[in-house]
């Protein structure tokens, strides 16, 4: 999501991701024309290890448990629920499919509603 919203304290990570998406909408038009479809999927809230050191300092900040730090940021999404790998996995093989033989140089967002543009 910070490749297309930027947050406060994570300018390095949301300048990477913005770099992806740049890289995206580069290849995708120079590969075009040899009928190279190139896309980035952009996920959401998904329990990575990156997430543990975020929720271990919120349990410790707010004295709550890290299960339950992890519920408030999935109490933000507007679906309620997180992101798994799976869904992930179901936006590149779509995107990988000949159903999406139309679709190039996209940031696709599977974010559960988070992100919306």
């Amino acid at each position: 999501m910070v490749g297309k919203e930027a947050i406060p304290f994570f300018v390095h990570y949301s300048a990477s991701k913005f770099a992806v998406i740049g890289l995206t909408q580069g290849l995708a038009r120079e590969l075009a024309p040899f009928d190279v479809r190139v896309n980035a999927v952009c996920p959401g809230v998904v329990r990575t290890p990156l997430w543990e050191p975020l929720l271990d300092q919120l349990s410790a900040t707010k004295g709550i448990t890290r299960d339950q730090a992890w519920l408030q940021f999935v109490d933000g999404i507007p679906l309620g629920r997180p992101q798994e790998p799976e869904d992930i996995g179901e936006t590149v093989a779509f995107l990988a499919s000949d159903r999406a033989r139309n679709m190039t140089g996209q940031g696709i967002n599977v974010t559960g509603g988070m992100q919306v543009h």
